[in-house]
């Protein structure tokens, strides 16, 4: 970019404050490089979820296979029992994959890990406090974000809602396999 652009500013995020930095690199172009990987990282996370005692269809405790207590995952805000969309119970397990929300109160069935590094995405950051900023976003590989509720999807959607412009790069433009007919 420095040799065909004269007067380029180039910068690489990795962090919140080198976007901070970028604000003052002065000069007419800039061109800000960040990776798919530090646009969509965030903080770690785990399920937040209560353990609640399981009732019988007569109003007892259930009982498992071991006959132990059964215990139904619920949601810490509401108490109701944590369901997916076609009302099957959820696991502890089902709530390690994926970041849930009750359906009754709409409440988060995860929380902050604050064993974990601390981190803020830089997508989120970019739409929420530099939206506007950006004259033009450049997705490359493109292809590789189209798999429906990705991190790395969900992050170039937020980049270009908070850029002017976006131009999107593959080089296959064909997702599926070749075969002869």
């Amino acid at each position: 970019m420095l040799q065909t652009i004269p007067g380029a500013r180039v910068a690489i995020i990795r962090t919140i404050s080198d976007l901070g930095r970028v604000r003052h690199l002065g000069g007419r172009t800039q061109f800000v490089i960040c990776s798919r990987e530090q646009a969509k990282l965030g903080y770690r996370w785990t399920p937040a979820a209560v353990l609640r005692p399981a009732h019988d269809d007569v109003g007892g405790l259930a009982r498992d296979d071991a006959g132990g207590i059964a215990r139904l995952v619920c949601c810490p805000s509401c108490f109701t029992a944590a369901t997916d969309e076609e009302q099957v119970p959820l696991t502890w397990s089902d709530l390690e994959v994926k970041k849930r929300r009750c359906l009754a109160c709409g409440g988060p069935l995860w929380q902050a890990d604050r064993g974990g590094p601390r981190r803020f995405p830089l997508a989120d950051h970019i739409h929420r406090r530099m939206s506007g900023y950006f004259d033009l976003l450049v997705c490359d590989e493109v292809h590789e974000y189209k798999a429906r509720g990705s991190a790395q999807g969900l992050a170039a959607g937020t980049l270009a809602e908070a850029c002017a412009k976006t131009l999107t790069l593959t080089g296959t433009i064909f997702g599926g396999c070749a075969r002869r007919h």
